[in-house]
């Protein structure tokens, strides 16, 4: 199971207009999400999460629902008038006499002068019953050119307005009256702002801690620089309400060797990301503490630093091109454009990275339908997170337009081409081993060869000494020194040994037969011949498919001999690219099952190691038989992937050219591996939206004849009722509205209000039951362990490791997709002997 999925995306809207040429270093197409005077958490923002916010250049606003892509509230302006960046709109929530705000800042225009530019903010007020084209716009001059305009939950009354120079001013939301205000230094330029709110001591931590500053407050975060200087300035500032002041914190240095294009800040973590012009993505870590004066000091260390290649970040003509955008749970979303080396053109690219171990976690290209625009012409990003866990995306193209009629620069035009995709994601929040599992798709992204003699890859997705060691048995005489020598030496004759292994089986012209022998060779495993192998195959089925799969798995049962001493262990990059050998797609001749079914009997398969995952290699290869064992055996098949297979499975139910009879008797079978099979119901549950109408009837059927089996165990029975409900919860406007399921629903109905009868019988046994259960499990469990005991060798130790081990085959992990990684056991069979003795 993936970590983080970022769906295809799809668009919103798309738009087309003229600007002037000056105007397009600003951004043809702004976009964010709608602010809100009450907390992210709270159930009122539920109202508001489904919108997303539309600055048009030269033509004004719009609020766009993303349920269904329809505006829903238009604000237009004069034609020429272009901002300074997105506008900025509080819903004042869900009374009818609550009032709405909207700001814009002026760049520039046909009636705006040199003086009033980018000093001019428009400001739209109305309630929910108003008409839109009778609002009345306020206009507010203030001294200094603004940078920006934010809002603070914390501060319902107020928004708060950043100017260019670094000056920071506390408005009431009708911009009648200043509440604070801290002056700017001289030469000092805002390049990036933004806004949180330190949280309660009692729910998640804050870098800024309530020791320095009350809980629940605002802290303004800007980045300065003096133009032609290499030092940016972190400045943290407490809005203080009650003194009506705003109060310096604390101020950081940060010297930058790249210009940077983009920032994002985590106040959870105090984490800041950059993103330079030049492609590298470095995360920071920042620490505050007190000094001896009662000052607040801080320092900012450098985490992790990523080159990325073949990216374009900044444009000669239109400036800073690529965005960024902070997501929860440590992860960044970044939308640039990628160069493809063969053909040289350029592809939109969003990308998921998490912050806290540098590894890209997912990405999608945006497909466009104009290629001839947006493929050949520079293009602007912007990228904001929404609310229900979306991704809103701006790509707008700029073209100079082309006119036989000679005019002066500053009249020139240049046409604009913008479009607005919605990406929607879900995630669990980042975990080490998840990021582990990503290392090689982050190597691919990073363009670092990952061949197996490269040396380019070594610390990212290989170490340089992969081998697992065996035992080493020691002397208790030996030194430290030669202690050291024996293992270094061992290590370095596995390591070796491994190597040329892997490089042998790695060969392209290496065929199956070859690949099989050596695979085995090396892991010292022989194969055992059985003369009722044959007759053991013809009884087992009448089905061609399923017979099959008994066969294989009567071959991972008994046909590889255990060797005598120890079984070889497997390093996860030797495995990983052995099954990537395995499943190549190059060759479809190429198919090693016996290595296969080797590998699936000691768990060792991941579907991450195979391009595409391992069921869309299946369904390539039409290897039905061995589908069945891959959801019993392999741990991260991704849900998308377990869709993928359904969706396969009712396209052979439904085609005539197949036999239909026999798909129809297996189409069951199959789908309730896939419904036992491990996964996350969240997960799921968005995957199934890719389920259409014609599709629903055949799963409906189907479950619906498993509810009425009453012989099902009561295990298998509870994932059965969580496909139902997950299927039931995605697709329930389709089963109301479609004539033809109005049946199925009645019956799931019926199913359901008898389930609920049989459920609330056994609720009043309960109690009853309750203890003869527990002292039924715990005698069976003693029973158990004393059988196991007495078939392991007296000698074996009995440690808590021990007996995992046991339990899980020497295994540790295998969640999120990520490698299974082991714990080794010294053995020291002197000192085992001395201390007996003793």
């Amino acid at each position: 199971m993936s970590g983080f999925v970022l769906e295809e995306p799809f668009p919103l809207a798309r738009f087309h207009n003229t600007v002037a040429e000056s105007d397009s270093k600003h951004f043809v197409i702004g976009l964010n999400s709608l602010e809100a005077v009450v907390d992210n958490d709270s159930a009122e923002r539920l109202d508001d999460a489904n919108f997303v916010a539309v600055t048009l250049q030269g033509e004004g606003f719009k609020i766009y629902n993303t349920i269904d892509q329809k505006c829903t509230k238009s604000w237009t302006t004069p034609p020429g008038i272009a901002f300074v960046g997105p506008a900025t709109h509080i819903d004042g929530g869900r009374d009818s006499d609550t009032v709405d705000y909207t700001y814009a800042i002026v760049a520039s225009g046909p009636d705006v002068t040199e003086a009033e530019e980018c000093k001019t903010v428009w400001l739209w007020k109305n309630t929910k019953t108003d008409d839109n084209e009778e609002i009345d716009k306020t206009v507010k001059n203030c001294d200094e050119p603004i940078k920006a305009i934010h809002v603070s939950p914390a501060l319902p009354s107020h928004i708060i307005m950043i100017s260019e120079n670094g000056s920071i001013e506390l408005a009431t939301k009708d911009l009648d009256r200043l509440t604070a205000k801290q002056k700017a230094q001289k030469n000092d330029n805002v390049i990036w702002s933004t806004v949180f709110v330190t949280s309660n001591a009692h729910t998640h931590p804050c870098c800024v801690p309530s020791s320095m500053v009350p809980s629940m407050s605002t802290i303004v975060l800007t980045i300065n620089n003096v133009k032609g200087s290499d030092i940016y300035s972190f400045k943290l500032n407490y809005v203080n309400v009650e003194r009506r002041s705003i109060d310096a914190i604390t101020s950081i240095d940060i010297k930058l060797t790249e210009e940077p294009v983009d920032f994002t800040f985590d106040s959870t973590h105090g984490r800041l990301t950059i993103l330079s012009n030049l492609g590298t993505w470095s995360v920071w870590h920042i620490q505050l503490k007190h000094s001896s004066s009662k000052k607040i000091s801080g320092t900012i260390n450098e985490h992790l630093s990523i080159k990325l290649n073949n990216y374009r970040f900044q444009d000669d003509v239109l400036g800073n091109i690529a965005a960024i955008t902070q997501l929860n749970d440590n992860y960044v979303a970044m939308v640039a454009p990628r160069i493809i080396k063969k053909s040289n053109e350029v592809e939109h690219v969003v990308s998921i990275w998490d912050a806290k171990y540098g590894t890209l976690q997912a990405e999608q290209t945006i497909k466009m339908s104009e290629k001839n625009t947006f493929n050949k012409n520079n293009c602007i990003y912007k990228i904001a997170v929404l609310p229900n866990s979306h991704l809103a995306v701006t790509v707008s193209s700029v073209t100079a337009k082309t006119d036989a009629k000679k005019k002066k620069a500053s009249k020139k035009m240049v046409e604009t081409n913008s479009v607005i995709m919605l990406c929607p994601y879900y995630n669990e929040p980042v975990s080490l081993m998840a990021a582990m599992g990503k290392m090689k798709r982050t190597v691919e992204f990073m363009g670092i060869d990952n061949s197996i003699d490269s040396e380019q890859n070594i610390g990212y997705s290989r170490s340089g000494c992969e081998t697992v060691i065996r035992a080493v048995k020691l002397n208790v005489s030996d030194d430290s020194e030669l202690v050291y020598d024996k293992y270094a030496f061992r290590l370095e004759r596995y390591q070796k040994k491994d190597t040329d292994a892997l490089t042998k089986l790695m060969t392209d012209d290496i065929t199956q037969e070859e690949f099989t022998k050596n695979f085995f060779e090396h892991v010292n495993i022989t194969f055992k011949t059985s003369d009722n192998d044959d007759t053991y195959m013809e009884d087992s089925s009448s089905d061609s498919i399923i017979a099959k799969t008994n066969e294989y798995r009567h071959i991972m049962e008994t046909k590889f001999i255990r060797p005598k001493k120890y079984y070889t262990e497997l390093s996860q990059f030797f495995i990983s690219n052995v099954i990537s050998k395995c499943f190549q797609t190059n060759n479809t001749q190429f198919w090693p099952v016996d290595v296969i079914l080797y590998l699936m009997s000691r768990s060792l398969i991941r579907s991450s190691y195979i391009d595409k995952g391992i069921v869309s290699a299946l369904l390539e290869r039409k290897e039905w038989a061995l589908i069945p064992l891959v959801l019993e055996k392999v741990q991260d098949i991704p849900e998308n992937d377990l869709v993928t297979l359904i969706k396969a499975l009712i396209a052979l139910y439904k085609d005539e050219n197949e036999n239909e009879t026999e798909w129809k008797s297996r189409f069951s079978a199959y789908l309730k591996m896939i419904v036992n099979a491990p996964k996350n119901d969240i997960f799921l549950q968005q995957a199934l939206k890719r389920i259409d109408a014609s599709e629903l009837p055949i799963i409906l059927d189907t479950v619906i004849s498993w509810l009425k089996d009453k012989s099902s165990n009561l295990n298998r029975r509870s994932s059965i009722v969580d496909f139902a409900n997950s299927i039931l919860d995605i697709h329930f406007t389709t089963l109301i509205l479609e004539p033809a399921l109005k049946d199925l629903v009645s019956t799931l109905r019926q199913l359901v209000t008898d389930e609920i009868e049989v459920i609330d019988d056994l609720e009043q046994l309960k109690n009853i039951l309750g203890a003869y259960d527990r002292k039924n499990k715990h005698t069976a469990a003693k029973r158990k362990q004393k059988q196991s005991r007495g078939a392991n060798n007296a000698d074996a130790p009995v440690d808590e490791l021990s007996r995992f081990r046991q339990k899980q085959r020497g295994k540790f992990g295998g969640e999120q997709g990520i490698p299974v990684y082991r714990v080794e056991v010294m053995v020291f069979p002197e000192l085992q002997a001395s201390s007996s003795k003793n």
